[in-house]
């Protein structure tokens, strides 16, 4: 047999190792699928909580409908990122998480629309 050939085969098998043992797995790869995914979603759902005060904060100021439809919908996106950090959800409980984030688009188109219309008339 060849070196190339029992290179090839050495790496074919610890490419199947990790496939099956998941701990074995490189430090950055379970880092991102544990801890790291929860801190990600942790900043991504601090940022939008924080967005979403200062739209409301805006919106008192300028008495600007659009406004509150984006405080809304950003609320909204910061219980969408925070719930998966907090509960783990599986498969079946899914499709909820992300119907609050349909409902926050949702809320944004609304609010432009809304805003389209009272410039019109």
């Amino acid at each position: 047999m060849t070196r190339a050939a029992r290179l090839k085969r050495s790496s074919n098998a610890k490419a199947r190792n990790l496939r099956t043992r998941p701990s074995e797995a490189p430090a950055t790869t379970r880092a991102v699928n544990g801890s790291g995914a929860r801190v990600l979603l942790a900043v991504a759902a601090t940022g939008a909580f924080v967005a979403g005060l200062l739209f409301f904060r805006f919106c008192r100021e300028s008495q600007d409908r659009l406004l509150a439809f984006f405080s809304a919908a950003f609320h909204l996106l910061a219980l969408s990122w925070t719930l998966p950090g907090l509960v783990s959800p599986s498969e079946e409980t899914r499709p909820s998480i992300d119907a609050i984030r349909l409902v926050a688009f949702v809320l944004i188109i609304i609010g432009i629309i809304d805003k389209n219309r009272k410039a019109q008339v």
